[in-house]
């Protein structure tokens, strides 16, 4: 859970943050943090217009 809190929060000011989650999503990607979203939370979503709302790593 750290080393995710920790990849996300990089994400945070990345600028092509929004890509690198729809790239996952459309991949899909099966491991790690892409655009701010584990696996798990991209599998709960297919839509990278409502995934950009999710909440980053503090």
């Amino acid at each position: 859970m750290r080393r995710e809190n920790a990849a996300k929060k990089i994400c945070g000011d990345c600028p092509v943050r929004s890509h690198c989650l729809t790239h996952a999503l459309d991949t899909p990607e099966p491991h790690g943090v892409w655009g701010a979203m584990t696996e798990r939370e991209r599998a709960g979503t297919k839509n990278p217009a409502t995934a950009q709302s999710a909440p980053l790593a503090s």
